[in-house]
């Protein structure tokens, strides 16, 4: 049975009153008028101070140690390419995890640039984990085939969820990162990271253009020949994606017939993730979580 690795009070914004994660990753919501559940002596309980209009800390973090990467994607958000300095020091970094630690934020995504290529990743997973964050993680695959049976045993035992990227088929995929031979990479790297036991997912990219908006249907044959879910997601406006124009900043005619598209494979492939998407035709009174919630940055995410 899953056990309770920390649970937060909350003061009813958005009608919660407790927040808590399993150690299997999902989030407990506790709404207000609820039972408390039962917290074994284990549990890490957190009271932080109330603050208006807003949960008492993130949900989430996103966490970006570092800008450096082997690859220059035309659409990063963080504009991270191997020319880049841009990395946070052992002390600060360790300092700004005990500080996502103290408030008790429940899950953290470590990103970049490469988190492969950063040399304290090891130390954030670990001192997380320990805390009972749940940790994921964003990698091109590019490394994966360089990790040792112990490295590949530390993400299994600490519980990290890897989401390796793959945009479309071979030839599109080498051709938009600009490196020949990363499709097999990433491929060959979820079969490596599935047979050692790993939480492992597909992540895609879709760019604002009909050559990306064709790569669904492959995409979706993919995540059922893997037999791994698909988190499919459109390019944000932010990093090199504004200077490459990579984002849909209006939706046109050819975004909904994609969409239209992506939705009716989502309702028959269930691996296929598209909570990142655009909701244009969730049901009436649809909310996250369950919640009547507002914009989710600071209060959710951070």
């Amino acid at each position: 049975m899953p056990k309770i690795l920390i649970y937060r009070q909350e003061y009813d914004y958005a009608n919660v009153q407790g927040l808590g994660i399993l150690d299997n990753g999902d989030l407990i919501i506790v709404k207000k008028g609820e039972p408390k559940p039962e917290l074994p002596s284990s549990t890490r309980i957190i009271n932080n101070p109330k603050v208006p209009d807003a949960f008492s800390a993130p949900i989430k973090i996103f966490l970006d140690p570092s800008t450096q990467c082997p690859l220059s994607c035309p659409f990063c958000l963080s504009d991270s390419s191997k020319q880049s300095t841009l990395s946070i020091s052992k002390e600060k970094i360790l300092d700004y995890v005990q500080q996502i630690i103290d408030m008790g934020v429940l899950r953290v995504k470590v990103g970049g640039g490469e988190p492969f290529v950063y040399p304290y990743f090891y130390d954030i997973v670990e001192k997380l984990h320990k805390a009972g964050i749940f940790v994921s993680c964003s990698t091109s695959g590019i490394l994966i085939d360089k990790l040792t049976e112990a490295e590949l045993k530390f993400f299994a035992e600490n519980k990290v969820k890897i989401s390796i990227s793959i945009d479309g088929d071979e030839q599109y995929h080498d051709k938009l990162r600009n490196k020949q031979g990363l499709f097999q990479k990433a491929v060959n790297a979820v079969k490596v990271l599935k047979k050692a036991q790993n939480n492992v997912e597909l992540r895609a990219t879709i760019a604002n253009n009909s050559t990306s908006y064709e790569q669904i249907q492959f995409l979706n044959d993919l995540s059922q020949n893997l037999k791994t879910k698909i988190r499919i997601r459109t390019v944000k406006p932010k990093g090199r994606a504004i200077k490459n124009k990579s984002a849909a900043l209006y939706p046109t005619e050819a975004y909904w017939k994609f969409f239209d598209h992506l939705r009716l494979l989502a309702q028959k492939n269930l691996l296929i993730n598209i909570e990142e998407m655009l909701s244009y035709d969730k049901p009436t009174g649809y909310s996250v979580y369950g919640c009547k919630l507002d914009c989710a940055a600071g209060t959710r995410s951070a």
